[in-house]
């Protein structure tokens, strides 16, 4: 598990694309150029855990659905603000193509430790990435 502070979207120039999302209800799972599969609803404002733990079951079910029809695994991203909750299938770690990719890079906040790993974002490029580590849309 990773915490770290919600990002100030007008300081880094872009929303996250969860945020696009506008239900508590209806599950967004095409927002426009995001180049994985994903899945997120709205929180309502005060959310009780019971109300998180039944948006996670509720997105835990259509990611195992598309699991099992794309047959790549179990393995997914799970990421939570006081607005939303999104779940992100995985195919791979990222390991494969020469750095991880964790659950702030499927949101599109790459985190180098090394030039060797920013280097290999720039030159796989984050769509491409993003697109090997998820389920393709």
């Amino acid at each position: 598990m990773q915490l770290w502070p919600y990002p100030n979207e007008k300081e880094m120039g872009f929303e996250l694309f969860p945020s696009q999302a506008r239900s508590e209800t209806v599950i967004a799972k095409d927002i426009p150029n995001v180049p994985h599969r994903h899945f997120v609803l709205r929180l309502p404002p005060h959310a009780t855990a019971a109300t998180v733990v039944e948006a996670h079951h509720r997105l835990l079910r259509e990611v195992r659905q598309v699991q099992e029809m794309t047959d790549s695994g179990p393995a997914h991203n799970v990421i939570i603000t006081k607005e939303w909750i999104c779940l992100i299938p995985r195919r791979h770690s990222g390991f494969e193509r020469g750095v991880g990719v964790n659950s702030a890079g499927v949101l599109g906040l790459a985190w180098a430790v090394s030039d060797e790993e920013k280097n290999t974002w720039l030159s796989i490029g984050a769509a491409e990435l993003l697109r090997f580590v998820g389920i393709p849309v």
